[in-house]
């Protein structure tokens, strides 16, 4: 078999798997007039992230994920507001 052929059989084969896998539900969310949403508890956990950290949206054949992106640590010092 060719080599190229090979390697679309073998994509194919991996779609094939990916699309079997089952998929489970593991949070849920609602969008907010202004478009913001919660990150459920859960996935939080599971992406392991925190405060600060951001996550990446991605988007594949008409579906978006979401993962782990940079840790940010972002640090404010308490300031004081004063009115002259």
């Amino acid at each position: 078999m060719p080599e190229g052929r090979k390697d679309a059989v073998n994509m194919l084969k991996g779609a094939i798997y990916w699309c079997s896998m089952p998929k489970e539900q593991i949070g849920e969310s609602s969008i907010t007039a202004n478009g913001q949403i919660t990150v459920p508890r859960n996935v939080i956990k599971l992406l392991n992230v925190e405060e600060g950290d951001r996550i990446i949206f991605l988007k594949e054949e008409g579906r978006v994920y979401i993962e782990a992106g940079e840790s940010v640590k972002v640090k404010v010092k308490d300031r004081s507001l004063t009115s002259e």
